[in-house]
């Protein structure tokens, strides 16, 4: 059984073309064609690519021919442009290949990237889509309906689309969701950072006119919640972050990257 070299995941995309172990190679070489196809499922899983190697086959021999193209992330570049733009060079650069017969070997970037911007997004996504399944077991969504069935389902998720993959990057526990704590002195916790305002913590999502497109913040004095606001999300979509405290000083986080 031959090791795993990226994840299930992404070795089942590419282990259609022609394995290399017996070459002494943990990858796999693939045709013009099985590589243009391995790119699209790469785009479609959110999957960017770090480059591509080219080789050929001769004589039953499989070797490089030290072509290769390769893509490095801007600093800034979005997530999701970092994907597009890596994968839409490879295609390019394979599709203008000269030659038909060559094999290439593609090198997918192994790491899970994403902004806590968009992990929030998607837990509020989350939220937003068991809305009908929660009306029909009659289980209360909104601000001045919730109790402990909602509060629940709300931190399971919580836990498991947002906590879970910070403690990917950390050892420290995170303020839950939902909950105000007495003093922010120590604690590890999603921020908001809102123009005019700064870097505060997020307490929930809340509902005003649609589901869950308010925030609720706590605005802090001396590391104390002195105050709360309810604020539109609308043009904060992009503005979480995690401050990860550290004791002697905080670090603020805008991302994180995982091993798939």
């Amino acid at each position: 059984m031959e090791n795993i070299r990226y994840s299930p995941e992404i070795d089942a995309i590419l282990s259609v073309g022609l394995s290399l172990s017996e070459f002494g190679i943990n990858s796999w070489a693939l045709t013009k064609e099985q590589a243009l196809a391995a790119l699209q499922k790469f785009k479609l899983k959110g999957i960017p690519i770090l480059g591509l190697d080219v080789l050929k086959l001769e004589n039953g021999i499989v070797d490089y021919t030290y072509d290769s193209s390769c893509y490095n992330r801007s600093e800034g570049e979005s997530l999701s442009d970092y994907i597009n733009n890596s994968i839409n060079r490879a295609i390019n650069y394979i599709k203008a290949y000269p030659s038909e017969i060559a094999l290439f070997d593609l090198v997918p970037d192994a790491k899970w990237h994403s902004s806590i911007s968009d992990i929030m997004m998607n837990f509020r996504n989350a939220l937003i889509s068991i809305v009908p399944q929660l009306e029909v077991v009659h289980i209360g969504w909104k601000d001045d309906e919730q109790y402990d069935d909602y509060d629940n389902i709300a931190e399971c998720l919580f836990e498991n689309l947002v906590t879970r993959n910070l403690k990917y990057n950390t050892d420290l526990v995170l303020t839950g969701y939902g909950f105000v704590k007495e003093d922010y002195k120590r604690k590890s916790y999603i921020a908001i950072n809102i123009p005019e305002i700064g870097v505060v913590p997020f307490i929930q999502f809340k509902t005003v006119n649609e589901a869950f497109d308010n925030i609720e913040i706590a605005i802090l004095k001396d590391e104390v919640p002195s105050e709360f606001r309810v604020l539109s999300l609308n043009g904060l979509e992009d503005k979480f972050l995690f401050v990860l405290n550290k004791g002697i000083h905080k670090d603020l986080i805008y991302s994180v990257s995982i091993e798939l």
